[in-house]
């Protein structure tokens, strides 16, 4: 896939396909190849759906729950 639009603001190595679930969640492709020097992103897809080109989440922080 060429990546022709603005990445403005986003990591290019944060970037991944994911495709949409019946219950509307997102799941991201797993077998991914990102090449930020050509802009291109290729994955080996095994179904039709819904796909989307977006960022990672960063791993996300967990904080004990505190109670008096």
């Amino acid at each position: 896939m060429d990546l022709p639009f603005d990445l403005a603001g986003l990591y290019e190595e944060n970037l991944a396909f994911f495709y949409r679930v019946e219950n509307d969640s997102w799941h991201a492709v797993e077998q991914l190849t990102l090449e930020p020097v050509n802009n291109t992103l290729t994955a080996t897809l095994n179904h039709l759906t819904i796909f989307a080109v977006l960022e990672k989440a960063p791993n996300p922080l967990y904080l004990p729950l505190i109670t008096r």
